[in-house]
Formats: structure tokens, sequence, C-alpha cells
């Protein structure tokens, strides 16, 4: 894992989508539709 000013959004994106899949692997209820 590398510092890289360049992919700061890419970085962001990764943390976002990460969290996201964490909200849904703790709510799988949710995922019951």
């Amino acid at each position: 894992m590398s510092e890289q000013s360049d992919g700061s959004f890419g970085y962001l994106a990764i943390r976002v989508f990460r969290d996201a899949r964490a909200a849904l692997d703790a709510t799988p209820e949710e995922e019951e539709k």
C-alpha cells in the first residue's frame, strides 16, 4: 500500500466501497427483500 496523491479520488472511492460492503455485511436482513 503506497500513498499516491494522484489516486486520492480512487483511494476515497475504495474507502467508500469498503464501507458500503461492511455496512451490507452488517445488515444482511436488508438484503433479504
